[in-house]
């Protein structure tokens, strides 16, 4: 990671028969971001595990449940960066797994989601439409949505933040999409688990950025499907 205190972060929550994943970056470094990404991964265990005893059926459609965590989230970032005079905000997406392969999606982020078929075909999942950034207005209602992504056996879903894709080489050149899409194709292998191509992924990048001091936090999470 980068020599500053950062706010990528990630987490997986189960919960009352959930898997909730919420995967995001604060604006910023320093221990403003590092306390805002705190504050946002507890008020969302806070609530999912309220949703649990207000919902206890889980009678409540996932796309719903997903909104009112990012709405209830938003209020809080709001009020506390008010309060603490602060002008962070953050990119933040959730994923709740369903069945079969199937994700629940709702929020942005700002890099697009690489999905790496078994056939070898590379797919991208935009959050763009799903939201917008979390604690800059009060009321983004109307601008919370979700979606479905589906993850067949063999597929590899990958995230990241954009500490990766702005990582230089000594020449200055920075890593950026495209050369990212291709480490991640060439990283994954049918036999191989999550974990170790997370080690090739990280192997390609420090090879590329051949030494030179990381700018920003590099998070990646990995999600293959059996």
């Amino acid at each position: 990671c980068a020599s500053e205190v950062g706010g990528d972060f990630f987490d997986i929550i189960q919960h009352n028969q959930r898997t909730v994943i919420p995967f995001g970056d604060v604006t910023d470094h320093g221990v403003d971001s590092g306390l805002f990404m705190m504050m946002i991964l507890t008020c969302i265990r806070a609530l999912v595990a309220q949703q649990a005893i207000l919902d206890a059926d889980n009678t409540t459609p996932v796309a719903e449940r997903l909104k009112a965590l990012l709405l209830a989230t938003n209020e809080v970032l709001h009020a506390n960066r008010k309060n603490l005079n602060s002008r962070r905000s953050t990119t933040l997406t959730i994923l709740e797994y369903l069945e079969n392969g199937r994700f629940c999606v709702s929020g942005w982020h700002d890099e697009d989601f690489y999905i790496l078929r078994r056939n070898g075909t590379l797919d991208s999942f935009n959050t763009k439409a799903l939201g917008m950034q979390i604690g800059r207005k009060r009321n983004i209602t109307k601008k919370i949505h979700a979606d479905e992504l589906v993850l067949n056996s063999g597929d590899v879903l990958f995230l990241y933040t954009d500490g990766l894709t702005e990582a230089e080489n000594p020449a200055g050149e920075l890593l950026g999409d495209e050369r990212l899409a291709h480490i991640f194709s060439k990283s994954c292998n049918t036999t191989d688990n999550a974990e170790q191509t997370y080690q090739r992924i990280s192997t390609a990048v420090n090879t590329f950025v051949d030494g030179r001091e990381l700018l920003d936090d590099q998070t990646m999470l990995i999600i293959k499907r059996r």
